[in-house]
């Protein structure tokens, strides 16, 4: 018979547990709307600088600039920066992120010269463990997500492709879909390649002080506001993944509270009904031997 105690010890537990992570979610979700409004604000941004980029590019195919290459050296080195959330209670949310990136380096960079730079403490915690080098690390940034912040990543990110260190930087992130529903991507930064930017663009724009200047700005703050975009999806993507996860345990928790409470019960009933029982019988011992 399970002892009485423990079984609402335990119960007392689980409870306590069921509070906890019924606050994670409510915190999770205030944060999950203030997040997704800055998500869809910087979406509406991106997709007007890509259009601008596409025109740029469409209008002027042979455009001389270092982010802008017509083709890439397939064994070129490549550099990809990794967001993932600087703590856990998010399901799988950072593991799926790490599992598209080795992913990627075991197949679409196999046999090229791969470098890392971690964004959240999940990620520089990981490639510590298996005691791969991180070129560049930032924790808890993602939180308070700044332009300015993002423009320090990109900075960093911009030197190793022009001082030749690597020839393609790459980002691995996890959009927003909802908050039931996220997609890791793992796209690449640079170079922009002409023909693969929207085509048929034939949007007239002027110049001023010269088209050149305008370029070498534009693509400067492209690379910036994907890093910032691609900061801000994943932040939101973290707040989902984390307020799924804990409703879920929130409701386990309540089953298993039910579970405990019926367990309870039925042991409890069972500890009476042995009580009658031992009463009855000695009743009836006495009975027999007067």
């Amino acid at each position: 018979m399970p002892n009485l105690r423990d079984i609402l010890r335990r119960r007392r537990s689980v409870q306590s547990t069921r509070q906890i992570t019924r606050a994670m979610k409510m915190v999770a979700a205030a944060k999950l709307r203030k997040a997704q409004s800055r998500v869809q604000d910087a979406r509406h941004y991106e997709s007007e600088l890509d259009h601008l980029v596409a025109s740029l590019l469409y209008r002027d195919p042979e455009l001389s600039h270092p982010f802008v290459r017509p083709e890439t050296d397939p064994q070129s080195a490549v550099h990809v920066v990794v967001l993932t959330a600087d703590r856990g209670l998010c399901g799988g949310y950072n593991a799926n992120v790490l599992r598209a990136v080795r992913h990627h380096l075991e197949t679409t960079f196999c046999g090229r010269k791969s470098y890392l730079s971690a964004v959240g403490r999940k990620a520089i915690e990981h490639y510590r463990k298996l005691n791969i080098p991180v070129l560049n690390s930032w924790e808890n940034v993602l939180e308070q997500y700044t332009p300015a912040q993002a423009g320090v990543i990109a900075e960093d990110l911009k030197n190793s492709y022009l001082d030749g260190t690597c020839g393609e930087l790459w980002i691995a992130y996890t959009q927003f879909v909802s908050a039931v529903s996220q997609r890791v991507r793992v796209e690449r930064l640079l170079p922009i390649q002409p023909q693969q930017v929207a085509s048929g663009l034939r949007t007239d724009h002027l110049f001023s002080p010269d088209r050149q200047t305008v370029c070498d700005e534009v693509l400067k703050r492209y690379l910036s506001t994907r890093v910032f975009v691609s900061g801000l999806e994943a932040y939101a993507s973290v707040q989902g993944a984390r307020m799924t996860a804990m409703e879920n345990a929130t409701s386990n928790a309540t089953e298993m509270i039910a579970f405990l409470t019926l367990s309870y019960n039925r042991a409890r009933q069972a500890a009476i009904t042995k009580e009658i029982i031992e009463i009855a019988s000695g009743a009836d011992a006495v009975s027999a031997s007067s």
